[in-house]
């Protein structure tokens, strides 16, 4: 797909891609020999809200840490 740049530096982006992407806002990141574009959430937060979720715990996890913290104990001890 190729897009037209006007003399003002604006672009249009097809009817099709917005409402596939369901955003009026986009993000550009420049990567020197290209541009990307990519869809910008409506609401950035509730987007990234778990992304950095760490992991749940599970009894089997720790007991395999408590098993390995015995081991490293015992090691010690010689």
């Amino acid at each position: 797909m190729t897009i037209t740049i006007s003399k003002g530096g604006q672009i249009s982006l097809p009817a099709m891609l917005r409402r596939r992407w369901g955003t009026g806002a986009v993000v550009l990141d420049d990567r020197g020999d290209h541009v990307t574009i990519r869809p910008l959430p409506a609401d950035p937060v509730s987007a990234a809200q778990g992304a950095l979720r760490k992991p749940r715990r599970t009894a089997e996890s720790d007991r395999a840490r408590e098993r390995r913290e015995a081991l490293i104990r015992e090691q010690k001890r010689g």
